[in-house]
């Protein structure tokens, strides 16, 4: 293992999905493919929990999940003090509904970005990680 595997291995990726295929899908990309840990959620209020709790280095948000939304767990993940203000959030969506991009972007900030989910292949969002986290 070279230094920057290490290094990118301590990093770690919080995935809030509702979809089970793809959070599993993107679950394993993250770990196989990009040697990143992995933290996992299927609603908003379980992820903001683990968000919280666990300060990951960079979180996938799915705009429409179930109990808290997307944009929701956004706007209260950057109320969270220093970490929740810089933690690079990527938001995956299926929508191409632009008033659901524009309520999730609404509480953005330069390390926000959205992604559709038809428009990225597994292998292009770990190596969107890998340039996001610069590892």
């Amino acid at each position: 293992m070279t230094e920057s595997d290490h290094v990118q291995a301590t990093k770690t990726i919080l995935i809030v999905e509702d979809e089970v295929d793809l959070r599993e899908a993107l679950e394993s990309a993250m770990t196989v493919a990009g040697g990143f840990n992995t933290l996992t959620a299927g609603d908003g209020e379980v992820g903001l929990e683990v968000a919280l709790a666990e300060k990951p280095d960079m979180i996938f948000l799915d705009v429409r999940i179930p109990k808290l939304d997307g944009s929701q767990v956004l706007e209260q993940i950057r109320s969270a003090g220093d970490w929740g203000e810089r933690v690079p959030v990527s938001i995956l969506s299926a929508q191409s509904d632009l008033s659901a991009i524009s309520r999730a972007m609404e509480v953005g900030d330069p390390h926000t970005n959205y992604l559709t989910k038809t428009d990225w292949s597994l292998e292009q969002l770990v190596t969107h990680v890998k340039d996001v986290l610069r590892v």
